[in-house]
């Protein structure tokens, strides 16, 4: 899976954070492990959660699904996910 923070490399290491009573949980890059403690209980969900159930409007196929296995499911992705795709693609252009 790639890191939900920079989008760039393997995500590998484990966050767990508790907000109250929540425990709540995710992996991201060694880099952004720092990155990933000092969110807020807002910035957590967004970065875990909110994104990867953002789907495509015309195939359907989520965020989390192309990040898992790489693979988008129609043209219209490229679109629908243009802001969270970019940094990915353009990572994998420059190695």
């Amino acid at each position: 899976m790639i890191c939900p923070v920079c989008h760039k490399r393997e995500a590998t290491e484990e966050v767990v954070r508790y907000f109250g009573a929540f425990k709540s949980q995710g992996l991201v890059c060694h880099e952004c492990l720092s990155a990933a403690y000092s969110l807020d209980a807002n910035g957590f969900y967004n970065v875990f959660y909110a994104n990867l159930q953002k789907t495509c409007r015309r195939c359907g196929r989520s965020l989390n699904d192309i990040l898992n296995t790489m693979i988008v499911g129609c043209p219209y992705c490229y679109t629908e996910f243009s802001e969270e795709l970019k940094p990915l693609i353009d990572s994998l252009q420059s190695e």
